[in-house]
């Protein structure tokens, strides 16, 4: 049995780009690029980056929503890209996903019974209908809502509430894992942190293990137990979250924290701003990815991508690793 609950291994996920009459393949975006990480049973691992990272798109191809190009992905040891339809059809009720935009991912048509419910007999863990209402109900409860919302429609629900139907959804089939895309960026502030303390009290009572995307640098310290770091598809740097907050080794981590707003009025922070807008995914930058809105780039960082660092506190584990010429 693997210690991880989740590894991936220079996985990449490339769209073709075609041009002329007979749409010739001429280039790829470059989503992902390569990007190795692990995830360990009950544990929160944080996605950061600017928008147009590749956040989202390395969350679906690690679970085969999107077929990836290349990679290796192994859920509990097992092969994931090995597995036929039958297979990836049973790992489905042991990784589910909740997306940034509730109501878009509820079928407006089906009641909420219905949208929660429907998985539950779809995989055979419900016989009939009287038991599927039952769990419904107490899932209902259990992310904060009335039974009696079963009955009704996703519109009929203020933003937030449609999030905890989301949630209610995926936690129905008893995974082990649920990815989390920008799960809380599209609701008020308020509601942000009523759905990560739901969050955080179901990881607690489900044992359960997270892949938490968002470009929410606060959401992350508050959540995760480690974090990575991605710029064009690739990581930059990856550690543990109290090390990556206290001791950024990479310039873009550097940057990225340094505009976090100030928490007192009084508070000293040096701000980095970065010039320019990130590099297109279908011609990046030869080298190091951010060399071209580093403001520590040397000719150097144009040759071959840096070699992985780590920087080791003697724990005896690779908690912090880092691509980067720099020291």
């Amino acid at each position: 049995m693997s210690e991880f609950l989740l590894e991936v291994k220079g996985l990449k996920m490339y769209y073709p780009v075609t041009a002329g009459l007979l749409r010739r393949h001429v280039a790829d975006i470059k989503a992902v690029d390569g990007v190795d990480f692990q995830l360990r049973p009950g544990e929160v691992l944080g996605i950061v980056g600017e928008s147009g990272c590749g956040k989202s798109t390395l969350g679906r191809a690690a679970l085969r929503l999107a077929e990836p190009t290349g990679g290796e992905i192994f859920f509990e040891g097992a092969d994931l890209r090995a597995f036929n339809k039958q297979q990836l059809r049973s790992m489905r009720k042991e990784a589910q996903f909740v997306f940034q935009d509730p109501y878009a991912s509820l079928n407006p048509r089906k009641t909420i019974g219905e949208n929660i419910g429907e998985a539950l007999l779809y995989h055979g863990l419900v016989s009939d209908r009287e038991k599927q209402s039952q769990i419904v109900a107490e899932i209902l409860m259990r992310v904060g809502l009335t039974p009696d919302a079963m009955q009704r429609y996703p519109h009929q629900f203020s933003g937030g509430q449609q999030q905890r139907i989301c949630i209610g959804r995926a936690i129905a089939l008893r995974p082990k894992l649920i990815v989390c895309d920008e799960a809380v960026s599209a609701l008020d502030v308020s509601v942000q942190a009523q759905i990560l303390n739901l969050l955080m009290e179901l990881q607690k009572t489900l044992g359960l293990s997270y892949l938490f995307m968002s470009h929410d640098l606060s959401i992350i310290r508050h959540l995760t137990d480690r974090v990575l770091v991605l710029y064009l598809g690739k990581v930059m740097e990856t550690a543990t979250t109290e090390e990556l907050f206290s001791n950024p080794k990479h310039p873009y981590t550097q940057a990225l924290l340094s505009a976090i707003p100030r928490s007192h009025p009084h508070e000293k922070k040096e701000r980095m701003v970065l010039k320019g807008e990130i590099p297109s995914a279908m011609n990046p930058p030869s080298g190091c990815p951010f060399r071209t809105r580093c403001p520590f780039a040397q000719p150097i960082c144009a040759e071959p991508p840096p070699h992985k660092k780590v920087f080791d506190r003697g724990t005896g584990r690779d908690d912090h690793e880092y691509y980067c010429i720099l020291d």
